[in-house]
């Protein structure tokens, strides 16, 4: 079982540089996960109220409701 490390790191010149020292033999290969941005993670959670009150509305609805935030988040997107 792998263990979970959790460290920040910035993004200079094409690495990934450690902020802290961190616990990692040289050469290893480490799995990052890195955070959504913002509108990413409004659209998931728009998608996740959808689906659990999806028995309460028709499949069409539930369409026109994403479609209609997708068209939302990119209106988001061009304003900032």
């Amino acid at each position: 079982m792998s263990r979970r490390r959790h460290f920040q790191a910035v993004f200079e010149k094409g690495v990934l540089r450690p902020l802290e020292q961190i616990d990692a033999r040289e050469g290893e290969v480490l799995d990052l996960i890195a955070p959504a941005g913002s509108w990413e993670e409004d659209l998931d959670d728009l998608l996740r109220e959808r689906a659990a009150a999806s028995g309460q509305f028709s499949a069409d609805e539930v369409e026109s409701d994403v479609r209609e935030a997708i068209a939302e988040v990119r209106r988001e997107q061009h304003r900032t």
